[in-house]
């Protein structure tokens, strides 16, 4: 029954929605290549993004499936992954939030848990400013990530809850330059605390900025500082790892074929250490090397 009920609430949600958008995606990642760097070789991703929606509200919905294989497969089984995001959030003239949660499954073995399967918590506050040919936007998230059955940086002889709460302020100036052209500059901080980690504190910092001409854009992202256990980009990222990740660069272009369909592709390089869960510590520092291609279409 509350299937049915939950059903029901979505589709008419979809009946009423003025703007429906569909955005599926795929991408790999490719691990330092030095044993004493990363134990893991690579791996691949992808999922679909689905939002409906009016002035007044979005409700979002998205499926991420992740596989990651080891160099010694022979030993440490691939990793396969299943990650489902729910969102809804209300507009206002000059105001915004928003409520979601992830719900993480994967198949960690007990012998290499790291942090396996769980649950993060979303909240979104916006608020807006509208000149003449400008916006502002300025607000917080926060973000609350429970691992019921997971195990400390320190212990791996027992399983307990790891809860990580994270707050990211952030400031985004938008403005359009001329009929042609129009950017978008985002600036923000990740505070985070993790009690039952041997370092409870974490900083880091990314700024961004995307460029507009036509129907091309482009889209420069920098994070510096130290992130571990992470959420980004308002939600949509879970990093259920204890890596810890150090400074990333990243690039998307992207073109619009027809108002309504785009297609982009994203290329990321980053630094990291990542953390040996049978040894209970941080490899020497490695990179990796992300793309991700994704199109999407609104009717």
């Amino acid at each position: 029954m509350k299937y049915l009920l939950l059903l029901s609430l979505l589709l008419q949600i979809y009946l009423q929605a003025e703007v429906v958008n569909i955005t599926p995606y795929t991408g790999m990642m490719q691990y330092d290549t030095d044993n004493n760097k990363s134990l893991k070789e690579s791996s691949h991703f992808g999922g679909l993004y689905i939002s409906v929606g009016t002035l007044d509200y979005l409700l979002e919905a998205a499926y991420n499936y992740t596989e990651i294989k080891y160099k010694d497969s022979n030993t440490i089984a691939n990793l396969k992954q299943h990650d489902i995001y729910l969102k809804y959030g209300a507009y206002y003239k000059n105001f915004s939030w928003k409520l979601g949660l992830h719900a993480i499954q994967n198949s960690e073995q007990e012998i290499y848990r790291d942090l396996g399967s769980g649950y993060v918590g979303i909240v979104n506050v916006d608020g807006y400013n509208y000149f003449s040919q400008s916006k502002i936007t300025y607000g917080f998230d926060a973000y609350y990530s429970l691992y019921t059955k997971a195990h400390n940086d320190v212990d791996r002889n027992s399983t307990q809850a790891i809860a990580i709460v994270q707050v990211t302020p952030h400031l985004i100036y938008g403005e359009t330059l001329n009929s042609e052209m129009s950017n978008t500059t985002l600036l923000q901080a990740n505070l985070q605390l993790a009690k039952e980690y041997q370092k409870s504190t974490y900083f880091s910092y990314e700024i961004e900025d995307t460029l507009y001409y036509n129907s091309l854009y482009a889209m420069f992202k920098y994070m510096g500082g130290e992130m571990k256990s992470g959420v980004l980009n308002g939600g949509m990222v879970v990093y259920n790892t204890k890596d810890l990740l150090k400074d990333s660069y990243s690039l998307k272009l992207g073109y619009y074929f027809t108002p309504n369909f785009t297609m982009d592709v994203m290329f990321g390089l980053q630094s990291y250490q990542e953390y040996d869960a049978v040894n209970l510590k941080l490899l020497d520092k490695g990179s990796s090397m992300s793309s991700i291609v994704s199109m999407s279409y609104s009717f």
